[in-house]
């Protein structure tokens, strides 16, 4: 499978993001340096996709840059409308179970889930809806 990755969007500590004009997709290289190992980072990407259906990712294969294995996920592009208010997205996961960790990090007791990263960058809001696009997610 080929995709026309038009221009890079942005690059975190952990991966490399594309957009995919064509299919107005988002192409996330993943090095998975923020979990200790794939598997990890599998049941991230799984738990995540159970969690935020609306910005689910879909696993398109493996690629080897400069000798480093990334993961290579598609995943819906969101063209935000408004700011991200994060008291919304505080709001949003203590009715989903969740309580802060620490700043935009939440954890599940119950479920034994920690997920972090949740800042303005990571959840978009579109027409009054918050989309997670980029969350750290571990089994407790």
């Amino acid at each position: 499978m080929t995709y026309n990755l038009v221009f890079s969007l942005d690059e975190g500590a952990e991966q490399k993001i594309f957009f995919n004009d064509e299919e107005s997709k988002v192409i996330k290289l993943n090095d998975v340096i923020f979990y200790v190992n794939w598997s990890q980072y599998f049941e991230s990407l799984l738990i995540h996709n159970i969690l935020f259906t609306q910005t689910k990712y879909t696993l398109l294969g493996f690629i080897k840059i400069n000798k480093i294995l990334y993961s290579v996920v598609s995943q819906d592009y969101i063209k935000p409308t408004e700011k991200t208010n994060i008291d919304q997205v505080k709001k949003y996961m203590q009715s989903k179970g969740f309580t802060i960790k620490k700043k935009n990090d939440y954890v599940h007791t119950e479920l034994g889930l920690i997920i972090e990263d949740l800042h303005e960058e990571n959840v978009l809001v579109k027409d009054n809806t918050l989309f997670f696009i980029d969350t750290v997610i571990y089994l407790k």
